[in-house]
């Protein structure tokens, strides 16, 4: 062990005998400034949402307008620990939001000379409510928010950035906005043309969809793993995987009769590699019609053949298939008539991906099925195969959400249900296709091929999503059989919403199609393009819809194939608690705002008024705190017996309350015949210290999830300051040294 003396010497000190250290004293900087403190800019690292990568957005006071003091406390406040501590996607809006609100500043140059005005946010408050007519609740409170940071910090009127204006500007800050700055709800699946159109209601939407979803993946699941017992084509894929040519466009996405001296082939890889694809599909297309499976034989003409002419309409799909094949020579052929020639253009969905990876349906299919537990689109676009809690018994998906810091669950799936099974598969399958997905797409659950899938768009472009659902409607198709057979009228809701979808979306594509043949026109005459001013907007099978039904059904909803007993979905959801966690909100949300909620004029009423409803909670905060204290007594041990009514001499305040069985609170309040007894004792100041420092910890978590829960927590806090003051200040410091001592557990308050 060293001396201290030795200690000293290797520092480098000056009695330090070895020349080549250096004394630390030297080697400090004269001054210390960290780069990121600035009082007129700010770099902000947040995520917007539905992204999966942080971004930095930087923030600045422009040239001329560094004295104005509202700015620069904004710039203050985005360095605070206060603000660098909210959730990412949180930060990404409020300085988004205060970006907007330098840009109102700058527009008004007579702010330069006469100064920003008391009235700046009522100013600003009607500006944009001339741009757009949504509510703008939040926006108001995280715009207004800097300001009352400013005045909530300890010696606010020594900060460099204070003026008196400060005060002003809070005093005159507009009422929250009321019903003229009006939003609808977001609709459900059962709304999204209209609740009073709609023969179903949000239960069995999300029974439906389940059942869908499952089916997709189970059906898709079959004819993967029926091709994959050929035992030479899994010999092809392991030699496309050993080149590195399952994901490029043109093996994804496979056209049979472009050669090499494609451009998009050969600069992308060698004549021998493309020649290795080449043979493989024709061994593939050879295994598909050999096996004659009927529902693979259906989506390979649904999707990827060409329509048969008007001649073969009695031509059984299998020998339209078989059209395109050349059995002796082992290749794709093209077929002739009289008239026209037809061939395959490309193989986009039954490909060596689709053998090795699940599909683009497959993926928006358990997006929708992570969508019925609440998983929105932040959630949805940030989940991983980590995510995934998977024992031998039963399987649970963790997930975040932006607004909140806690990390949520699903119910847990036991085994042999088939939600389980398709969750499990999905994964299984996933994980086994890691090394074949590019860096950036490895671990996400949903690595799309085509992106604007999971849009839920469905009929607004041609894609495989497109086709299949285009399938699964026609009436004449097996698939279509097939389905109503396995769910039953359980499976008709989702019929039904397809059908309007499809319907719906068809008139905004061909308006597209129309606009983009008027433009090639104009394009050949040297005109400018139009924009397309669609007068049918896209409806989306889309996570919001999906969890707002959720959040709106009954909570204990059962999902199991037809003919088959019912199998409970989650251990246990009968408590209020449970049922708001599992769609993750607090309690009070999720009954004030989610449950048993239509589009009925009440209902939307009560949500536009939600915002001012809170601003009235606000404004009562004071008066209950009174109303609290007027029925409190602060009282010592011999005036609580009296109160009581107890003759025993117990002197300990916890053997006293073990003597008589009372109503107490978490923090050793007694509630006695409409008042709230206090006694003036050690292990009382100990536990209302304890849960004033608590409820200060969790409050701005509690903040992102319900403002009116945090209101009341507001109240509370106050008013137990208030009566922790008139303890003796001898027990105030016992109590806190009490807590310093002990662990005293309190339960979450999200």
């Amino acid at each position: 062990m060293m001396s201290i003396e030795e200690t000293e010497d290797t520092t480098g000190s000056i009695n330090s005998i070895d020349a080549t250290f250096i004394s630390l004293e030297n080697m400090a900087p004269a001054t210390v400034i960290p780069i990121k403190v600035s009082e007129t800019e700010v770099t902000v690292f947040c995520q917007s949402s539905g992204c999966t990568k942080p971004i930095f957005k930087k923030l600045n006071i422009p040239v001329g307008y560094e004295h104005l003091h509202i700015m620069r406390n904004v710039i203050l406040y985005l360095q605070s620990n206060d603000f660098l501590k909210k959730r990412p996607l949180t930060k990404y809006n409020e300085i988004t939001r205060q970006t907007n609100f330098f840009t109102f500043i700058t527009k008004h140059t007579q702010y330069l000379n006469d100064g920003v005005p008391l009235n700046v946010y009522e100013e600003y408050l009607r500006y944009r409510t001339k741009q757009s007519k949504i509510s703008f609740y939040n926006e108001m409170l995280s715009i207004v928010e800097p300001t009352k940071w400013l005045l909530r910090q300890k010696n606010y009127a020594l900060l460099p950035v204070f003026t008196t204006d400060f005060i002003s500007y809070l005093a005159f800050a507009p009422d929250i906005p009321s019903n003229r700055y009006n939003s609808t709800p977001e609709p459900s699946l059962v709304d999204l043309f209209g609740a009073q159109n709609c023969p179903y209601n949000d239960t069995d939407m999300i029974k439906a969809l389940r059942l869908a979803c499952c089916f997709f993946n189970e059906k898709l699941g079959t004819m993967r793993s029926d091709l994959l017992q050929d035992k030479v084509l899994q010999q092809w894929i392991a030699k496309l995987k050993k080149n590195n040519l399952i994901n490029p466009l043109f093996s994804a996405c496979f056209q049979p009769h472009l050669s090499i001296k494609c451009k998009m082939i050969y600069s992308q890889t060698s004549p021998d590699k493309y020649q290795i694809i080449k043979s493989a599909y024709n061994h593939l297309y050879k295994v598909i019609l050999e096996q004659k499976n009927p529902l693979t034989i259906e989506w390979l003409c649904q999707h990827e053949l060409p329509e048969a002419s008007k001649l073969d309409r009695k031509t059984t799909k299998l020998a339209w298939a078989k059209r395109f094949f050349n059995r002796k020579k082992g290749k794709f052929a093209t077929y002739s008539t009289m008239k026209i020639t037809y061939k395959i253009q490309s193989l986009s969905s039954l490909t060596f991906r689709f053998l090795s990876i699940p599909s683009d349906i497959e993926m928006f299919s358990i997006q929708c099925l992570l969508a019925t537990e609440s998983i929105q689109r932040q959630g949805l676009s940030l989940h991983t195969l980590s995510d995934f809690s998977i024992t031998d018994k039963s399987l649970q998906l963790g997930y975040g959400k932006g607004r909140r810091s806690a990390n949520s669950a699903t119910p847990i799936y036991s085994r042999k249900n088939i939600i389980h099974d398709t969750l499990k598969n999905y994964h299984d399958l996933m994980s086994e296709a890691q090394t074949t997905l590019p860096k950036s797409e490895q671990g996400k659950t949903f690595p799309y091929k085509s992106k604007i899938i999971s849009s839920g768009a469905i009929s607004s472009s041609s894609n495989e999503l497109d086709s299949f659902i285009s399938l699964l409607l026609d009436r004449n198709s097996l698939m279509h059989a097939i389905f109503s057979e396995e769910t039953g009228d359980e499976g008709t809701p989702f019929l039904w919403l397809l059908e309007r979808l499809v319907k719906h979306n068809n008139k905004h594509r061909l308006e597209r199609i129309e606009y983009s043949r008027k433009n090639r026109v104009r394009k050949k005459l040297g005109l400018d393009a139009i924009k397309l001013n669609s007068k049918h907007s896209v409806i989306s099978l889309s996570p919001t819809a999906i969890s707002m039904s959720r959040k709106r059904m009954d909570d204990s909803t059962n999902v199991y194939q037809k003919g088959s007993k019912p199998t409970s979905d989650i251990d246990s959801n009968g408590s209020a608690e449970v049922q708001a966690e599992l769609t993750a909100h607090s309690v009070a949300m999720k009954a004030n705002i989610y449950n048993d909620r239509s589009n009925s004029p009440q209902k939307i009423e009560s949500h536009r008024r939600f915002g001012a409803q809170i601003g009235e909670l606000y404004e009562k905060e004071a008066l209950k705190i009174s109303e609290y204290i007027k029925n409190t007594k602060v009282l010592d041990m011999q005036q609580v017996r009296k109160i009581l009514g107890i003759s025993n001499s117990k002197d300990e305040f916890e053997e006293m309350l073990e003597s008589i069985d009372l109503d107490t609170e978490i923090w050793g309040g007694i509630n006695y015949q409409g008042q709230t007894l206090i006694v003036t004792t050690e292990i009382t100041a100990a536990l209302i210290t304890g849960y004033i420092a608590h409820i200060k910890k969790e409050l701005p978590s509690v903040r992102l999830d319900s403002e009116q829960k945090a209101s009341m927590l507001r109240i509370n806090l106050a008013y137990l300051s208030e009566m922790l003051e008139q303890f003796p200040s001898n027990l105030q410091q016992a109590g806190k040294d009490m807590l310093a001592e002990f662990d005293i557990p309190y339960p979450s308050l999200l």
